[in-house]
């Protein structure tokens, strides 16, 4: 149980980098009326630039998280709800270990939730 309230969730799921604009970080936030961010591990839509802004009907929608300028790993980071992209980007990277490309809260709680799994 919670002690305190939170002012961010990140989802692991898309926001608005979404076929329909709104993904499971989206739903999630105007549920909650809290700050969302969206953080995906594959595209459903729209295509990544050169500078890792990915791209859907021409407007950006999200940003392509790696963990260096080789892998081909990615997250796909978007707005959720009452955030902005920029900020979204860079608060998920202040919480993404070097050589890393999940959030670190993200990957705990993935972690966590297969452990538990197997019990």
């Amino acid at each position: 149980m919670l002690t305190r309230p939170f002012q961010l969730l990140l989802v692991d799921g898309h926001g608005v980098l979404h076929p329909r604009r709104c993904g499971l970080a989206c739903y999630v936030g105007i549920d909650t009326n809290i700050p969302t961010i969206g953080v995906a591990k594959s595209l459903l839509c729209g295509g990544v630039q050169s500078d890792n802004f990915v791209t859907y009907k021409g407007e950006i929608l999200g940003y392509a998280l790696k963990s260096n300028e080789n892998s081909k790993k990615v997250a796909y980071v978007s707005v959720g709800h009452k955030i902005s992209l920029l900020t979204s980007i860079e608060l998920v990277k202040s919480i993404t270990k070097i050589n890393q490309y999940i959030p670190e809260p993200l990957r705990v709680a993935d972690k966590l939730s297969r452990e538990l799994d197997c019990k």
